[in-house]
């Protein structure tokens, strides 16, 4: 499901770029086109197909820090791509960008479970500064959502690891939280017939393992969102402080229960039309058959009891330095 997003993505970028008349960076009017964080080629062997089909040529660089998965681009570059990829072995901030000057398409997959848990922000940021003015970033932006749950079976795991390591509250955590439950709901779903459940969410998995709601639908609130593309290189800083944000966020408990932490979601849009998410108010219409990331779980050292009816105030909040982000 990701690669044949980011694939669709890629078709209407390069369908837009040729109905639009932009300019092309490569030579004899290629489309520039950089995969940044190439890993083992998915998003190359994706963008070189997409250009074959839609007769539109592309100058298309790799770049990827990893040596393990760099010579697995080499390889495939001999076997596979004919020798049509400019491979680039360094991190993504360092690189001086192609021979050729600027990028038109800059693609990355570097997305973790709420989007900028993985330093995204900084790391595109480090190559924005060459893309052309007119050029395209796929993503183009994410937002992440989170809203409060109750999972004592996770949080017990947790509370094991404390005993043994102090920092494990202070740990972000991926999974696919099988058993939980929601503190806030906003409106009935469906009717249910069980009495004794209809005042809850309830949480069945579909056969890929993603949350499916019946019953209520969860609180899911946006906490922040980042942009990508040519204009936001305008607003970069050497201190990281642009990449900074909070959210402000409040929750309404509809039914008593014992708050463990939040559990965090994204939506992500890669090119217009083109979306990805695991947000479960709205992964069944934006990508349903995605399974490609876990759930990203922001645990209470402290279980917190929340009553029925009260409002709940979270403020969260992404912090830098310059040399390094947390959470808070």
């Amino acid at each position: 499901m990701k690669y044949n997003s980011y694939e669709t993505a890629i078709e209407r970028a390069l369908e837009d770029w040729v109905k639009q008349g932009k300019p092309s960076g490569g030579p004899n009017g290629a489309v520039v086109l950089a995969v940044l964080g190439a890993g083992r080629g998915p998003l190359v062997t994706r963008a070189l197909s997409t250009s074959e089909a839609q007769g539109v040529p592309i100058k298309i660089w790799a770049v990827e820090r990893n040596p393990n998965a760099v010579y697995v681009l080499y390889r495939r570059n001999e076997s596979e791509w004919n020798h049509r990829v400019n491979i680039v072995h360094c991190n993504i901030r360092s690189w001086a960008g192609p021979r050729a000057g600027q990028i038109d398409i800059v693609v990355s997959e570097m997305l973790g479970d709420f989007r900028d848990n993985e330093l995204a922000p900084e790391c595109l940021d480090g190559a924005l500064h060459l893309l052309a003015p007119w050029g395209v970033c796929i993503p183009q932006s994410f937002t992440s959502f989170v809203t409060l749950v109750s999972a004592p079976k996770i949080h017990s795991k947790l509370q094991v690891g404390y005993d043994n390591n102090s920092i494990a509250f202070s740990t972000l955590c991926w999974t696919w939280l099988r058993q939980f439950d929601y503190i806030s709901a906003l409106e009935v779903l469906n009717t249910s017939t069980d009495t004794k459940n209809n005042n809850r969410s309830i949480v069945q998995r579909g056969e890929n393992g993603i949350p499916r709601l019946q019953g209520l639908k969860p609180t899911i609130l946006p906490v922040w969102q980042f942009s990508h593309g040519a204009a936001a290189k305008l607003n970069a800083t050497l201190r990281n402080s642009h990449n900074s944000r909070r959210g402000d966020l409040i929750f309404d408990v509809r039914t008593a229960g014992i708050y463990y932490g939040l559990a965090g979601y994204f939506e992500c849009v890669l090119y217009p039309g083109v979306e990805l998410s695991t947000n479960p108010n709205t992964i069944e219409t934006k990508s349903p058959a995605l399974t490609s990331w876990l759930i990203m779980f922001f645990p209470l050292k402290a279980r917190l009891y929340v009553d029925r009816g009260l409002k709940l105030e979270v403020i969260m909040e992404r912090k830098t330095d310059g040399r390094q982000v947390w959470y808070e």
